[in-house]
């Protein structure tokens, strides 16, 4: 009876497995889903504005002010976000350290965002979205202060835009453009911006033609 029993339990959690496995994955959209909905992806590419954090501030103080001589770390003691020390006194600059990897993820992930929405504005007309020229011009905006601070940062970088297939991420080098070539694709999107969005704008916020020239 009792090898009976077992058997049956076997069987059972055998043939529930993959419904108890089969869970779709939480921490991203899949291209169907992201496949509508414009609106909120230009939403979700504003809302990495303000996705920083301490460790990895987007006003890069810890990289400039820091090791200049600006400022100090400040903190408890040394140990205290230990990688921005090191960065005081030039000593353990390692590009596995957690705050520069960090930083690195932290904006591709808002280029990422950018690109998606850019993708959809692309694809739409402007009879069904009125507002497509000004967002893509606020998106290319966006995009260009992402990939200005990571040039900043380290000057060699993948340049990433919506026409790159997201399977072909990890085949794009760093030294695919040269320097200068980096700078021209960056003012590119500057250079769409300052032709594109108007002088000032009605929702505080969304950057104008000023601000892409500045």
């Amino acid at each position: 009876m009792k090898k009976i029993l077992s058997l049956l339990f076997i069987v059972t959690i055998v043939s529930c497995k993959k419904d108890f496995l089969d869970v779709s994955p939480k921490g991203q959209l899949s291209q169907s889903q992201v496949a509508s909905g414009t609106e909120q992806l230009v939403t979700a590419a504003y809302s990495s504005l303000g996705n920083d954090h301490y460790y990895t501030p987007w006003s890069l103080w810890n990289y400039g002010s820091v090791r200049s001589g600006d400022a100090y770390k400040g903190g408890r003691d040394e140990s205290d976000i230990q990688e921005f020390y090191f960065g005081e006194i030039f000593v353990n600059q390692r590009s596995d350290l957690g705050n520069l990897d960090g930083q690195w993820f932290q904006y591709y992930t808002a280029i990422s965002r950018v690109n998606a929405a850019l993708t959809n504005l692309n694809n739409v007309s402007e009879t069904d979205y009125p507002s497509k020229k000004a967002e893509q011009a606020e998106m290319r905006f966006l995009r260009g202060h992402w990939y200005f601070q990571l040039k900043i940062l380290f000057k060699y970088i993948p340049f990433i835009d919506e026409t790159v297939n997201t399977n072909n991420y990890a085949n794009i080098s760093n030294r695919a453009l040269s320097n200068d070539s980096l700078w021209e694709r960056i003012a590119a999107d500057f250079q769409f911006a300052l032709t594109t969005l108007p002088k000032s704008q009605s929702q505080v916020g969304r950057p104008t033609n000023t601000a892409a020239a500045a």
